[in-house]
């Protein structure tokens, strides 16, 4: 699928390239998530997405009631509320900061957020997972 990325400033903009990421593809809720390389710095950008009928063939079908269990703006109101920056910080583990939101024209949410440097957990071995 192709985007057009309209990076916040503290990327910069033009986007010199963007990279999928790897993700669960059977989540209704996300649209991509893309490593992005701008004239300031490169971001990691998560496409939220809302329920649609298109997207209802998915394993993991979103809702647009927050009491649901995969509420497609959950990531965002975690990020909004602070609670993704403080929910496990006593057993050391941060999230990448929040860079900008930004509203698409299809209904879903970019969040824009910094790109940290490291092993994706897609890569863990078992031992570090069960120790996680």
């Amino acid at each position: 699928m192709t985007h057009d990325f309209h990076p916040p400033a503290s990327v910069g903009a033009p986007v010199g390239a963007a990279e999928e990421l790897r993700h669960g593809l059977g989540n209704a809720a996300t649209g991509g998530v893309y490593r992005i390389r701008g004239t300031q710095r490169s971001a990691v950008v998560k496409i939220a997405k809302s329920p649609h009928p298109d997207r209802a063939h998915l394993a993991w079908r979103t809702s647009d009631e927050p009491e649901h269990w995969n509420y497609w703006r959950r990531e965002l109101l975690a990020y909004e509320t602070g609670l993704a920056a403080t929910a496990y910080g006593d057993a050391g583990i941060a999230v990448p900061n929040l860079l900008d939101v930004i509203e698409r024209a299809d209904g879903g949410v970019e969040l824009w957020l910094e790109d940290v440097q490291g092993s994706a957990g897609f890569d863990w071995a078992v031992p570090r997972l069960a120790r996680f």
